[in-house]
């Protein structure tokens, strides 16, 4: 995982991180893909292990997109919850003739 923004803040006594302007979150999947989650705030909740926004994001892995307004991911159970206006787009791989 790699995460930038413009810029963030760390809160030791609470374990938080804030993220603010431009954050973008990415990882590789598999050879061919990239994840990304873009927002414009993002907090991540060490001690929950959760990382959440009231903000809108997006979200692309190479063959879909998908925008909502919110979200919350438990980081070690691997779920992710959006929470309004949420709009996804699926490019399916394209598939070889026989």
């Amino acid at each position: 995982w790699t995460l930038t923004a413009e810029t963030g803040t760390f809160h030791e006594q609470k374990n938080l991180v804030e993220l603010q302007g431009n954050v973008i979150v990415t990882r590789q999947i598999g050879e061919d893909r990239q994840g990304t989650l873009e927002s414009e705030q993002l907090t991540l909740d060490n001690a929950n292990r959760t990382v959440y926004t009231d903000a809108p994001v997006t979200m692309t892995d190479g063959r879909s997109t998908t925008r909502a307004t919110g979200m919350t991911a438990w980081i070690d159970d691997r779920i992710l919850e959006l929470k309004s206006q949420v709009i996804g787009l699926y490019e399916p791989a394209n598939s070889k003739p026989q």
